[in-house]
Formats: C-alpha cells, structure tokens, sequence
C-alpha cells in the first residue's frame, strides 16, 4: 500500500505540472480543475494499471445511502465516482438535493457523473417514446419540436452551470446508446439509417452549451451499447474528435464478455476509454455475480479502461455493487484507485516536504549519470515516468549519495520519502545535442 500511494502522489504531481497528458479536451476553455481531472484520466487509460469503480445513483438520489455509505461502511473504500441521470422532471427529481449531494462529494475527493436522458421533444414522452419526426428538426428554429428541445436544454444547462459555480467538473454523458434501438434518438432498422442526424445533433448540443451557454466543466462522453446483431458498431455514430473526450461501452453480460473488436474499435477512437455500465445480463440481475472476477476481466481484457461504473438496481434486479458478491475483495484491490487516493491525485498532499538533497545535473543529458547527494537516513528514493512506471526503487539506509543512469529522454518524477512525509522533484532527461 505504500508503493500504491506513492505511485498515486507521483500521478497527482505529474499532471498538475502538464507533463502527462497528449491531447486537451475538446473545450479549450475549460476550467482547471476540469483540465486536472482529465489529465488524470489520460494518464490512466494510458498505463493501463489501474481504474476507477463507480457507483450508479439512479433517479433516486436516496440510494446513495444504501448503496454507496453502506459499501464504504463494508469495505473500509469509497468508490472514486458516483453517478446520476437527468431527465426534465423537476417535480419528479430534486436536483437540489443531486447539487448538494455532489458538492458534498466533489469535497470529499470523488468523481462525478451525470447522463442526460431527455424527454421526446415531439409528444412530450419519456426517453423510451419512439415516436418522433425527423431529428432535423432538432436544429430547425422554427419547428416546435426545436423549441420543446431547447427548453429542456436550457433545464439541463442551468444544473450543469450550478455545478461550474460550485467547481464541481462533471464527467457528462449525453444521448447515450444511441447505437440501440430504445430510446427516441437511438438507432432505427428501418428508413433512413444513416448516422449524420445524430451526429448534427450532438454536435449541435455541444457547440449550444459550450458557446452559448458557457459550461466549461464537462467532459464529454461519447457512450455506447454494447453493439449485438441489429445494432450498429460502437463507432457508428461517432461524432467527431473534437467534440468527445472520452469514449465508453454500456455492458451488460454475465461475465462481461464482449468480442475483442468493439474494445479495440472503442479504444482506436484515440480518447480515454470507460465501462460506462457494468452488470450482469438483464436475465440474470440476481445478486449472485462475482464483481472481483468482473474487475480482473476488466484488467485482463479491457485494459485501457479508466473506470468501471456499476448501475443502479431496480425491482428484482440487483446490479450494484454492494447487492452482489465479492464486492470489497474488488474494492480493496491495489490497482482499484478508490476516492481518497483521487483526493491524493487532484489536490497536493499536506505531508510534501523539501529534504536537503541536492539532484544534478538537472536537466540531464541521456545516458549520463543522475548524482543525488545530501541524503537522510532510511530514505526511499524513486524515479517514474510519466505513466507511473518505476525506472528506479531503493531505499537508502544509511543516507550519503546515490548515481543512477537515465538511458532515455523524458519527463520523470523524482520522490524522496520519509515516514513523515514525500519530497516531489521533476527531473529532465534530454537528448544529447
């Protein structure tokens, strides 16, 4: 556990210092926290080492006792990211409580999530009414189903705008599986098939509340179903680099099966990838599921995974992780970065200090000699690069000096640690010239 933290510390440092990430999101005028967290995100998708697990709230927000205080209270962990969905039901869902609920939790260290389920701006149904005209229409001024779609735009915006003002980034997932054949935007088998209608209104809705509306704490989530027969691949509706920032796959199998090549489709789309759902098969939400064996199927074969997000149960149908099995072995796994470790990532420790230790040269030039010299006794000396893999680990017992070669030219992070705290350095490595 010592290894994870420091591991865990090097992370914060490094992408707080903008060395680890290879690409911004989307918004170029996203808040800092927000370009934090997803630095943070980048760097796990690209070590592939460890994730994140969350908990799905569902409507109610009162399962977050139940389902997320109670699996804390079992497990001795908080999951790093909670999540909700948004539908125009203001006397249904009080949001109020979801803003108090995530600011509580935002405080705390965690994640949050929130995807947007919209009512059929058509005949004023739920998400699952098929019945609609022509998705143009959404982007028609002077159609009623535009403006219908605007109002309820405007209801979800002014949720999101009251999280910016709290500082609260949110991992935001519009117009999910699009790719099935459920909900009134999603796919039809019939008629016109092409993807461009959705596409123009996602990136319409982007543009709307990134321009207009001025969210600069999202992060955009382009997430889909697993793709079956009769449905479309996982980048079918893709809409464009510039307006997603992370891909996900809704899975829903016993064992979390699912064929090798929607993964690798998911992943080449070049974003962070996620299990934005996880469960068992609708058929068989018993509570009898292994979710240890669903997290190592997860780092054995999903590896670029950056969370794993458990949806919320519902009646006779146990999907969270606390109403299955093996839960805590789960939780407490080393590569499992629970909220508290989070907290350690996005805001600095306390416990950093400035040893006496003298680091050069710094820059270095590869292949060269580091010197640290004006060492303590029983002192930890490590040197990562910027995924968190270790280059050098030792402990020095009796203090004095050490030399170490740096072979290739980076960006690395030197740690220094004594029981009563952690001495973080950036270290230079460059070319020869």
């Amino acid at each position: 556990m010592i290894m994870k933290r420091i591991v865990y510390v090097l992370i914060f440092w490094s992408f707080a210092n903008s060395v680890i990430w290879t690409q911004g999101l989307a918004n170029p005028d996203a808040d800092a926290v927000t370009m934090r967290t997803y630095g943070l995100l980048q760097n796990l998708h690209s070590s592939g080492d460890c994730l994140m697990l969350g908990q799905n709230l569902g409507w109610s927000f009162e399962q977050y006792e139940e389902t997320v205080v109670a699996l804390q209270a079992s497990t001795g962990q908080w999951p790093a990211l909670i999540g909700g969905q948004m539908r125009w039901a203001p006397d249904e869902i009080r949001y109020d409580d979801l803003i108090a609920l995530y600011k509580e939790w935002h405080q705390a260290g965690g994640l949050v999530e929130l995807s947007m389920l919209p009512d059929n701006p058509w005949t004023g149904g739920d998400t699952w009414d098929r019945e609609i005209g022509a998705l143009g229409e959404l982007n028609d001024p002077g159609s009623a189903a535009f403006q219908n779609w605007r109002t309820q735009l405007n209801f979800y915006g002014e949720i999101l705008q009251q999280l910016q003002q709290e500082g609260i980034p949110v991992l935001f997932r519009p117009l999910m599986e699009m790719n099935g054949d459920w909900f009134w935007y999603g796919y039809r088998s019939t008629g016109d098939q092409s993807p461009e209608p959705f596409i123009e209104l996602y990136r319409n809705l982007y543009y709307y509340y990134t321009d207009s509306l001025q969210l600069n704490n999202l992060i955009w989530i382009y997430s889909v179903n697993r793709s079956y027969e009769g449905i479309p691949s996982v980048d079918y509706y893709y809409p464009g680099d510039d307006v997603v920032d992370l891909v996900g796959i809704d899975l829903y199998e016993n064992g979390l099966e699912m064929e090798n090549e929607q993964y690798l489709q998911a992943v080449a789309l070049g974003k962070p990838f996620a299990l934005t759902e996880i469960g068992p098969n609708h058929d068989n939400m018993d509570g009898s599921h292994d979710y240890l064996s669903f997290v190592n199927k997860i780092r054995t074969d999903y590896p670029a995974t950056v969370y794993a997000h458990a949806w919320h149960s519902w009646p006779e149908h146990l999907v969270t992780w606390i109403e299955n099995q093996r839960f805590s072995e789960a939780l407490n796994l080393d590569c499992v970065v629970s909220r508290d470790e989070f907290r350690s990532q996005i805001t600095p420790t306390k416990n950093t200090f400035r040893t006496q230790a003298r680091v050069f040269p710094n820059p270095i030039a590869k292949g060269s000699i580091l010197t640290i010299s004006g060492l303590e006794d029983s002192i930890f000396v490590g040197i990562y690069d910027s995924t968190g893999k270790s280059i050098h680990e030792l402990k020095k017992l009796n203090g004095g000096e050490v030399q170490l070669g740096m072979p290739h030219s980076g960006v690395y992070t030197l740690i220094l640690q004594k029981q009563n705290g952690i001495d973080v350095r950036k270290l230079v490595v460059i070319d020869h010239h």
